[in-house]
């Protein structure tokens, strides 16, 4: 992120989607989970001489469910 935000503002913030898949055992019982997320971030200025830092400051369900295809149409979509 702090690449990806390089040559604006030093204080910024913002979300990216991100796809979770998880495939989990409760006893004998085998499954598996996936959803769309939203991370929530924030760049912020340094002291001299330590440049920015990164904070990820949360986790938010966008939507349960979800593949890689409804993921690149979101980025497509947060591209415009």
């Amino acid at each position: 992120m702090l690449k990806a935000t390089d040559g604006g503002a030093d204080d910024q913030a913002g979300r990216l989607p991100v796809l979770i898949a998880v495939t989990y055992t409760d006893g004998d019982v085998s499954g598996s989970a996936s959803g769309i997320y939203d991370v929530i971030w924030r760049t912020k200025a340094g002291v001299f001489p330590f440049g920015r830092s990164l904070k990820l400051e949360g986790l938010k369900l966008r939507q349960r469910g979800g593949d890689q295809a409804r993921l690149d149409a979101l980025w497509t979509r947060q591209q415009r």
